[in-house]
């Protein structure tokens, strides 16, 4: 029984390939893809994976790769965490992006602007 089963799984794999087999990520986003942030506010970016055909890549793909943030800013305007969560400290400018720990993948840097609350 158990090997007819796995004998019926293989035969639907080969005729609907796009349902067993993930196609791998080949690239990384942030969103939002540039911010302006007033001191005190705290946003959660998120990281998004995409396909070689530019589709969205699966949760459960994304959610397999070991994600790393970082960031530059030399005002110390900012920081962000290991989770993608940015927290605005003072008037600023810097740049964050995600790459995977290997390095394979990185996405293009997010601007981020902190700015005095006019109010």
């Amino acid at each position: 029984m158990k090997k007819r089963l796995n004998g019926i799984l293989m035969l639907i794999c080969m005729l609907i390939p796009s349902g067993c087999a993930a196609k791998p990520i080949s690239r990384l986003e942030i969103f939002p893809a540039s911010m302006f942030l007033v001191p005190g506010i705290s946003v959660q970016l998120v990281a998004e994976g995409y396909t070689e055909d530019e589709k969205p890549a699966a949760e459960e793909d994304l959610a397999a790769l070991i994600l790393c943030w970082e960031y530059q800013c030399d005002d110390g305007s900012f920081t962000i965490d290991e989770n993608g969560r940015l927290s605005a400290l003072s008037p600023g400018t810097g740049n964050v992006w995600v790459k995977t720990e290997d390095g394979s993948l990185h996405s293009r840097p997010t601007t981020v602007f902190v700015k005095e609350d006019p109010a």
